[in-house]
């Protein structure tokens, strides 16, 4: 049984690697995301960057592609998802443009960091 599994097991067997990591992924997200702090907080000097990294990443995401996001899946799961509706449509032009602000202000933050 996948749930009494642990995760030196599965990585020695793996043939339920990925099951693993599904069933328990949020674990796993929160272990990456230590990861990506400790990252960032060691290669990242200048107090400056580090806010328009705060600004890009976090004030996108929380903003406007989380909300998004949960609009759409929320939708899905209900049955009320057309995408012929305009508020799809809208939507979808959010989530795409606020995707494209946050990569392009974050590659701009990590090329003045480079």
């Amino acid at each position: 049984d996948i749930t009494e599994v642990s995760l030196i097991y599965a990585l020695l067997h793996t043939s339920i690697y990925w099951e693993y990591i599904v069933y328990h992924r949020r674990d796993v997200l929160s272990i990456l995301s230590i990861f990506v702090v400790i990252g960032v907080d060691i290669g990242v000097t200048d107090l400056d960057d580090l806010f328009g990294l705060c600004g890009s990443l976090g004030l996108s995401f929380v903003c406007y592609i989380f909300p998004c996001t949960i609009w759409i899946v929320s939708k899905y799961k209900w049955g009320e998802l057309s995408f012929l509706s305009p508020k799809f449509w809208i939507i979808m032009c959010i989530l795409l443009f606020s995707t494209a602000v946050m990569v392009y202000s974050t590659a701009v933050i990590m090329a003045n960091i480079v």
